[in-house]
């Protein structure tokens, strides 16, 4: 394995302009799209506005934008006196027969899984996926038991209490 194009010191440059691009895209969104797509209505005192949950939505995909340009700046100061050798940071970003057969599983699975919450409801569905994947991501059978049970029931109970939404 040698020393690559996409070297140590580029990636953190090219996840630089990246955040820029999504973090310009968020302002964008927050400052343009919303305001002039989305129109403001009056609403009672306990529901919330139209625009809310896409401001939200903007908002922390600007910020998480911005912490991810500022994460690579750290890292090339960090790297800057590092010189170039052989290791897994210098190896070429690929997708081969690997990541292809991970996303094929993927798809299938987020199938099975809307086609589940069709059937059996949002809670069922997701136990059994968070279950699935605890189970291949090697997590203790006890912690996978009260998580895939603990969480669903969770995110069910909250949305209902805080935004009145039932999920199917």
């Amino acid at each position: 394995m040698g020393q690559t194009d996409l070297g140590i010191n580029k990636m953190p440059r090219l996840n630089i302009i990246t955040g820029c691009v999504l973090s310009i895209a968020g302002l964008v969104a927050i400052f343009l799209l919303i305001p002039l797509y989305i129109s403001p209505q009056e609403v009672d005192r306990y529901v919330n506005s139209p625009q809310f949950f896409p401001y939200v939505s903007a908002a922390v995909f600007t910020l998480l934008s911005i912490l991810f340009i500022i994460q690579n700046i750290f890292r090339i100061k960090r790297l800057e006196g590092v010189e170039k050798e052989e290791s897994e940071e210098n190896e070429a970003l690929g997708f081969g027969w690997h990541e292809t057969i991970n996303l094929g599983i993927f798809a299938i699975g987020s199938a099975a899984y809307i086609f589940l919450m069709n059937i059996a409801g949002f809670v069922i569905s997701s136990i059994l996926l968070l279950a699935v994947s605890m189970y291949f991501a090697k997590v203790n059978k006890l912690w996978l038991a009260i998580t895939s049970i603990a969480i669903p029931i969770f995110i069910q109970q909250l949305l209902w209490h805080t935004l009145a939404v039932s999920l199917p």
